[in-house]
């Protein structure tokens, strides 16, 4: 609504910056004029300094936030309740935490753990990187999500996984 939003991290590192990635490119996909700011929390499990952080980001016109703080989300996701604004949780499905999370983004940890072993059972397993998400099947959002959004939203949704499936939308060309 304020053409403003926000994302905050954990630590700056690899893994959670990845999400951060994620978040800009989605973001100038719908929007290319939309403000993103971000920051790190410098923890994962200060839930006090995730909350300040917030309230900074809030504080800057941000009317959505995205965490990927592992336990410190805990706080962004109250200071966005308080704040009357809308979150993103990460991980597993957090939308019964508060009502202000209308969606998460979830990892596929099970997937990635199976896959792995099975690999290494078979003689199969190579190291390294292996994304898991839309490419692979992994569920990446909540059917309880899904399911509370408009139906031109899911129909738009639908249309843009069956883009990254059938390979038209490489997601890694909309990173800054």
């Amino acid at each position: 609504q304020t053409g403003t939003i926000g994302w905050i991290g954990s630590l700056d590192i690899p893994v959670i910056n990845r999400f951060r990635d994620g978040y800009l490119a989605g973001a100038a996909y719908a929007d290319p004029e939309v403000e993103v700011h971000t920051a790190y929390v410098g923890d994962d499990s200060d839930t006090v300094k995730a909350g300040e952080q917030a309230k900074i980001l809030v504080s800057q016109g941000a009317d959505v936030i995205f965490q990927t703080a592992n336990l410190a989300g805990l706080g962004v996701i109250q200071a966005c309740s308080d704040a009357g604004i809308k979150c993103i949780g990460v991980d597993e499905w957090q939308g019964d935490i508060d009502e202000c999370v209308f969606w998460s983004s979830l990892t596929d940890i099970n997937g990635a753990v199976f896959d792995s072993f099975t690999a290494y059972k078979e003689g199969n397993f190579v190291p390294g990187r292996t994304n898991y998400g839309i490419e692979t099947q992994s569920a990446i959002f909540d059917d309880r999500d899904y399911e509370k959004l408009p139906d031109d939203v899911n129909a738009e949704l639908d249309e843009l996984l069956a883009s990254v499936k059938e390979g038209s939308l490489v997601l890694e060309e909309l990173l800054p």
